[in-house]
C-alpha cells in the first residue's frame, strides 16, 4: 500500500526568489510527493510568477494564495485543514535541499513509530557546515522540537493537532506545535539521518510579519517563556522573547505528558 506524502511550504510575497532556489533543489522529490505551498501576501505579478514556475519545473503542486500575511502558524494550519496526506514534511522557504537531505527514510520512522508526533531532522546555514556536519542514523529525544531542516509528522498528528489547538497567530510556530504534541501524549525527536541548509531569520518571512502586530505567546501554565530585550520593534510590540526549548518546560506540563502517553499507549 503506498503512502501519500505531502510538503508543506509557507511562503510570502517578499520570499519569491527564496522559495523558486527551494524547489529547484527538490528535483528528485518531483515522483512520490506532492506540495501545498501557502503564499501569503503576493501581488498579481507575483502570482503569476509563482504559478508558471511550478508548472515549468514540473512538480505535482498546490497553490494557496492568501490576501494577508498570516505567519507560519496559520499559514501551516490552512494547508493541514484544507488538504489531506498519510505524512507530512513541514518546510520553510529558506532551505535548499542536498544530497544529504532524506526525507522519505524520515517518513518511514514516523510510519513506523507511531508514538512519534514530531520528528525534526538536521541543518545548517550553509552546504559547506551541511557537509562538515554530516549524519548519522541516531534519534535524538526532544520535547521541544523546531522545523530545522524538516518537520515530519503523520494524518493522526494533524486530526489531534485541529482539535487540540487553537487557530492562534503563535509568536513561536514551532513551540504551539511542539507543545500540543508533548501535552497530548507523544513523544518528539530530532532525526540526525538527514540534514539540509537552512537560512534561518534571513530579512523578509517570519521576521517582517512579527513587526505587524502583537503576536500570541504560548500557555505559561505549561512553558516558561523568558522576556529577550535585543530588538527595540519587537519590545514596542511585545514580541521580544528568548523562543523556548525543552528546558523550559513546566512541571505541570511534564506530568500531563506523563498521564496523556499513558493513555494514548494503552488505545
Amino acid at each position: 500500500m503506498s503512502i501519500e506524502k505531502m510538503f508543506l511550504i509557507p511562503t510570502v510575497g517578499n520570499r519569491i526568489s527564496e522559495l523558486q532556489k527551494m524547489l529547484l533543489s527538490m528535483q528528485r522529490y518531483k515522483k512520490g510527493w506532492k506540495f501545498v505551498i501557502i503564499a501569503q501576501a503576493y501581488s498579481n505579478s507575483e502570482k503569476m510568477e509563482l504559478s508558471d514556475f511550478v508548472k515549468t519545473i514540473g512538480l505535482d503542486a498546490d497553490i494557496v494564495f492568501l490576501k494577508d500575511g498570516v505567519g507560519p502558524a496559520r499559514a501551516r494550519r490552512v494547508a493541514i485543514s484544507s488538504f489531506d496526506a498519510d505524512a507530512w514534511i513541514g518546510l520553510d522557504d529558506d532551505m535548499i535541499i542536498t544530497p544529504e537531505t532524506d526525507y522519505n527514510k524520515m517518513v518511514d520512522i514516523i510510519m513506523d513509530r507511531k508514538d512519534i508526533g514530531l520528528l525534526s531532522s538536521n541543518w545548517a546555514r550553509t552546504a559547506e557546515l551541511v557537509k562538515e556536519r554530516g549524519t548519522k542514523e541516531k534519534l535524538v529525544k526532544q520535547p521541544i522540537v523546531y522545523t530545522g531542516g524538516g518537520l515530519a509528522f503523520r494524518r493522526d498528528f494533524v486530526e489531534m493537532f485541529l482539535e487540540k489547538s487553537p487557530d492562534e497567530l503563535w509568536l513561536f510556530d514551532n513551540i504551539a506545535w511542539s507543545l500540543t504534541s508533548y501535552l497530548n501524549g507523544y513523544e518528539n525527536y530530532r532525526y540526525l539521518g538527514s540534514i539540509c541548509v537552512h537560512k534561518a531569520c534571513t530579512k523578509g518571512g517570519r521576521r517582517e510579519w512579527v513587526y505587524q502586530g502583537s503576536r500570541v505567546l504560548p500557555d505559561k501554565a505549561f512553558i516558561n517563556v523568558r522576556p529577550a530585550s535585543n530588538n527595540k520593534r519587537e519590545l514596542e510590540l511585545g514580541n521580544c522573547w528568548h523562543i523556548c526549548d525543552s528546558s523550559d518546560l513546566t512541571e505541570k506540563a511534564k506530568q500531563i505528558h506523563k498521564e496523556a502517553k499513558e493513555r494514548l499507549t494503552a488505545k
